[in-house]
């Protein structure tokens, strides 16, 4: 099974796991329900593959335009 959470993270670069957690939580909470990916084997870590994926590329870019900085090494 791929750990969508893993890939986020790498996505998003170093550091910035906490910063994608909390846009994973938020995107998952709010997003249609229409859009999840929720099949039993593809859920983890309390969001879908989707959201673990759309949060490690809005962290990405919001990297990458300075306006946030890596806040730590490991995840909560």
């Amino acid at each position: 099974m791929t750990d969508y959470r893993a890939l986020a993270y790498e996505m998003a670069g170093p550091g910035n796991e906490k910063n994608v957690d909390a846009v994973a939580s938020a995107n998952h909470y709010s997003e249609s329900i229409h859009m999840h990916d929720l099949g039993v084997e593809k859920k983890q870590h309390g969001a879908c593959s989707y959201c673990w994926l759309r949060a490690g590329r809005a962290v990405r870019a919001l990297a990458a335009i300075g306006a946030i900085s890596a806040t730590s090494t490991e995840a909560s």
